[in-house]
């Protein structure tokens, strides 16, 4: 949309993008994440009821090896605002 680009031009470059896809085929459950984003599932815990389980890694640019990662692309990442 045009008249967006036009409104939002000088927060472009910096803005990042979150997504979690999660993809059940038979039994293989395929899971993706990008930015900050998280992906956990419930499963039954016989002792302790519903037990979370982590299903993706956070790609916080806060998170040192994911900070070098953007700048070795040649991003760059500021302090919170």
């Amino acid at each position: 949309d045009k008249d967006m680009k036009r409104e939002h031009k000088d927060r472009v470059g910096y803005s990042g993008t979150t997504t979690v896809v999660a993809l059940l085929v038979g039994d293989d459950l395929w899971v993706a994440n990008a930015g900050d984003s998280r992906a956990v599932m419930g499963t039954l815990d016989d002792t302790a009821g519903i037990k979370a389980v982590d299903l993706s890694e956070d790609h916080k640019p806060d998170l040192k090896e994911e900070r070098l990662r953007i700048e070795r692309c040649g991003g760059r990442v500021d302090p919170a605002r």
